[in-house]
């Protein structure tokens, strides 16, 4: 059995269509065949222990992720998204950071904390990525960022064009590129956060599930 740290957090990053879910589930299945206890954590539905907190985190969720496709996400404006993200994930970081979750041990892998959302709201251009890092900075940050790196050609026929409005254009933009046009900045951004983070850029495209669940598990820190 791998030797391996049992409380990572560890977060899957990436533009839309990437297959960071895919990935996300398939290394904590990985994970947990080695003996290691893991959780896939959903951002949206968590699953923690206090109700309060539970009751206020889908109160949020439900303002954030709206089911509408074509909602006029821009009226709000990019500061608006900004500090509704920020709000949930600082509350929802703090319950990972003090074991609040109902699956409490052993490594949490997410889909997506803050690196694909700092992307996408720095090509509105109205703050720099490293500006809308840093406003992100309270919040607990993974001890893993792995990046899947994927053309967003690759990406475009994943989604088979089943596109949602955020995955077209910025949060504060009121017309759209285009999907390729789009995510090619979402992805120039997210390498570069990359490299002067130090997060993990992964490549994946020709190998199996078991095969990219493998390669990232061997991407994590020894204890």
């Amino acid at each position: 059995m791998l030797k391996l740290r049992s409380d990572l957090f560890i977060a899957i990053e990436g533009i839309d269509g990437s297959g960071k879910t895919t990935a996300t589930r398939n290394l904590v299945e990985a994970l947990r065949k080695s003996g290691h206890e893991a959780i896939a954590l959903n951002k949206r539905t968590p699953g923690v222990l206090d109700d309060y907190v539970t009751k206020h985190l889908s109160l949020l969720a439900e303002a954030i992720w709206t089911n509408s496709k074509n909602s006029p996400i821009h009226l709000l404006g990019e500061r608006h998204w900004m500090h509704l993200h920020a709000a949930y994930l600082s509350a929802l970081g703090k319950q990972i950071k003090e074991g609040q979750l109902v699956d409490k041990e052993g490594f949490v892998v997410v889909d997506g904390w803050v690196g694909k959302l700092t992307a996408r709201m720095a090509t509105g251009r109205v703050n720099s990525a490293e500006e809308i890092f840093s406003f992100f900075g309270s919040i607990v940050q993974p001890d893993v960022v792995i990046v899947l790196d994927v053309p967003p050609e690759v990406a475009e026929d994943r989604l088979a064009g089943d596109f949602t409005v955020g995955e077209t254009r910025s949060l504060g933009a009121e017309t759209s590129p285009g999907f390729v046009a789009y995510q090619s900045e979402v992805r120039a951004i997210l390498l570069h956060l990359a490299e002067s983070h130090g997060w993990l850029v992964y490549r994946h495209q020709g190998k199996s599930p078991a095969e990219v669940a493998q390669d990232l598990m061997d991407m994590l820190p020894a204890a």
